[in-house]
């Protein structure tokens, strides 16, 4: 994977404690994609926290568009923009999409 790429990534968004017993400990939202990765979400250039405009997304299945980067050991995506619904995309769980086949 090329850090540098602007690359879509789909997984279950929560809100994960981490870096438990640091000065970093908090909630963050964390994309848990399907092949087992784990992505702690930031959003530049927006004037609320991450907690705030991830949070109304925690445990629905998204898509988001971003540059992935290592900092200090620890995945993120990186976003740019404003407005949530142009950075997040809700997606139907894995069951709605069964369901709507069996149909």
């Amino acid at each position: 994977m090329n850090i540098n790429d602007c690359l879509p990534y789909v997984g279950l968004l929560t809100m994960d404690r981490l870096f438990v017993g640091s000065k970093s400990e908090a909630m963050y939202p964390v994309l848990h994609a399907s092949d087992g990765r784990e992505f702690r979400l930031h959003c530049k250039g927006v004037a609320k926290s991450d907690v705030e405009l991830f949070s109304v997304y925690s445990g629905k299945t998204v898509k988001v568009v971003g540059i992935a980067d290592n900092l200090r050991g620890h995945w993120r995506i990186v976003m740019e923009g404003e407005n949530p619904s142009s950075i997040v995309q809700v997606l139907p769980s894995e069951s709605s999409q069964i369901d709507s086949a069996k149909g």
